[in-house]
């Protein structure tokens, strides 16, 4: 790996949640201004009410992206 690849770095990235339910219906938050997605999932961690969760972190493109950092999605096989 050659970390001279890189054309683009976030430091400090949205992120968004998502909190599933049992009938797998999310309701999602985006976040923003957070040092690290530790900060995120500590968050998501206090605020689940015993729901499960993904984070994702946004990613700026043609459109907004994500890329899964945390959990996991229950509407994917």
């Amino acid at each position: 790996m050659d970390p001279r690849d890189e054309t683009w770095e976030v430091d400090l990235p949205l992120y968004r949640v998502y909190f599933w339910d049992a009938e797998a219906r999310s309701d999602e938050y985006e976040l923003s201004g957070a040092e690290d997605v530790t900060e995120i999932i500590r968050w998501a961690e206090s605020d689940s009410d015993g729901r499960s969760f993904t984070v994702y972190a946004c990613v700026p493109g043609d459109g907004v992206g994500l890329v899964r950092v945390a959990g996991t999605d229950p509407t994917r096989s």
